[in-house]
């Protein structure tokens, strides 16, 4: 009985002296490398007041990921009108949370209809591939079949050396 308390008093007194070392370490792991002011002046500079009702484009799906419940948030007009208490926000709030990576920028923070609170990250979170989103939400609630699909992405372009060192990707004329 004597051993097991000395171990208890022994692991509060290790706890209590590395605690203040823990929320540090917690801390700098939440830590941020840019000001999101920036960020945000961009978005309301460029986008303003606009809305997915203002975009000319019949659909446009923005990802982000709403950490406080753990849950995707696709933004569009199709999800506005199913759920408008937590899809009708602005284009750059959209913008802005897909944008969000973590540890490049702070979460955006948004309060819908409801009167919720939401933190909302970098869609890549749960999503790496949108466009994929996007074709099936185009397929399955607006029921296209011919799909034109534009991605702009953070990809790269293939190097010339890997398509020299192919063969059959050289262009045939």
């Amino acid at each position: 009985m004597f051993k097991k308390w000395v171990v208890t008093v022994v692991g509060l007194l290790i706890g209590v002296l590395l605690a203040p070392l823990c929320i540090e370490l917690v801390t700098l792991i939440g830590f941020s490398f840019y000001n999101r002011a920036g960020l945000d002046s961009s978005l309301k500079e460029h986008l303003g007041d606009a809305t997915f009702e203002d975009i000319t484009v019949s659909e446009l799906l923005v990802a982000a990921y709403e950490f406080n419940s753990r849950t995707p948030r696709f933004y569009s007009k199709i999800f506005r009108d199913i759920d408008p208490g937590r899809y009708d926000v602005l284009l750059r709030t959209a913008v802005g949370a897909s944008s969000s990576a973590p540890t490049y920028f702070d979460p955006e923070t948004h309060t819908n209809l409801f009167n919720i609170t939401s933190s909302l990250v970098d869609g890549g979170i749960i999503c790496n591939d949108p466009a994929l989103y996007a074709y099936m939400i185009a397929y399955n609630f607006y029921d296209r079949k011919n799909i034109k699909l534009i991605s702009l992405g953070t990809g790269h372009e293939p190097s010339m050396e890997s398509s020299y060192s192919n063969p059959d990707s050289y262009s045939k004329f």
